[in-house]
């Protein structure tokens, strides 16, 4: 009997899904989209469920808000661009970089952090897109090892501090088991009227040994699966 020698190395490394509840697409997706060409990725809403530390200014929580935000932001434009192109299956829509995206919201006074508040109808506006994706991300623990993204920031900020809890850990036995939980919720929303295009909420168990990138990175995999804007016979 052929074994899979795989399994054993890829179970403490990184995750199992919880669940993954219905994907919900609006009925009216082709007619919303036929003149989309172009969508953009707003920063992340980041939401800490665990245990405020108070060494933690307020200061500090929001440069780690930020980096992390960016972090998510990115990974999600990665894992897109990677199923994008002309082939069947593929995603047809031009996928605005992050880079630009939050420059624009600079320029026009949106703090990154608090971009997912401004109205979908008022992003698209500023960015240019037909459609904006806006995602959700509860974590009961912080992400410091964001170098892989080229953000140190957060993850400096918490090894000064030497806080316990951040995922940045050395694999130790003891912890093989020990998961937290990650709930994401990714909308997209269209920027003519605001409405809800397509969304897909997840949530997540991590091992306490997953790197903050494996984790990012799985995450945005399993809604880059999922993600609209394919089969377009009318993309141009």
């Amino acid at each position: 009997m052929r074994k899979n020698y795989l399994l054993p190395l890829l179970a403490p490394i990184l995750l199992m899904l919880a669940s993954c509840a219905h994907v919900y697409t609006n009925p009216q997706f082709t007619q919303k989209t036929q003149d989309h060409q172009s969508v953009a990725i707003i920063p992340y809403q980041m939401v800490y469920t665990g245990k405020l530390i108070k060494e933690l200014s307020p200061a500090d929580l929001q440069k780690i808000n930020e980096t992390e935000s960016q972090a998510f932001q990115l990974s999600l434009y990665n894992q897109l661009l990677r199923r994008s192109g002309t082939g069947r299956h593929k995603i047809k829509i031009e996928i605005q970089n992050p880079s630009t995206t939050n420059r624009l919201l600079l320029d026009s006074g949106v703090v990154l952090t608090d971009a997912w508040k401004e109205s979908p109808e008022r992003l698209a506006g500023i960015l240019g897109v037909q459609s904006v994706i806006c995602t959700r991300v509860e974590k009961e623990k912080f992400l410091s090892d964001l170098e892989s993204f080229g953000i140190i920031a957060a993850g400096q900020v918490l090894r000064n501090m030497q806080v316990p809890g951040a995922t940045a850990l050395p694999y130790v036995s003891s912890n093989a088991s020990k998961t937290y939980e990650i709930k994401l919720n990714c909308q997209l929303m269209n920027g003519a009227d605001g409405s809800m295009l397509w969304n897909v909420p997840l949530r997540l168990n991590i091992n306490y040994n997953t790197k903050a990138n494996d984790a990012i990175n799985i995450a945005n995999r399993r809604c880059s699966k999922k993600f609209p804007y394919r089969d377009r016979s009318y993309y141009r």
